[in-house]
């Protein structure tokens, strides 16, 4: 059996190159929304705003910045440690 001798001919016109990251691999989804923390929040995505960045808590744990300070309403707390919440020091 020989092999086909006619090769169709692809010619690229254009193409469009994308990249997804994260912040952090092993934290990677928002605890409050579940939403990746890459994307923004589920309110600001409503409202179409780009801008939702991640917040981390001293104690290491991160989240969309309006989701946790929609919970902090309620309490001091971080919501997966139950420790007092402040923000990292950068």
């Amino acid at each position: 059996m020989e092999p086909c001798q006619s090769q169709p001919h692809i010619e690229v016109i254009s193409w469009f190159c994308a990249i997804h990251w994260a912040y952090d691999p092993s934290e990677s989804n928002c605890a409050i929304c579940k939403s990746p923390l890459a994307e923004p929040c589920p309110d600001c995505a409503d409202s179409l705003l780009l801008a939702c960045p991640p917040v981390t808590g001293a104690c290491s744990h991160k989240f969309h910045v309006h989701c946790i300070e929609h919970w902090l309403v309620s309490g001091e707390l971080c919501p997966l440690c139950a420790t007092a919440w402040v923000v990292e020091e950068k």
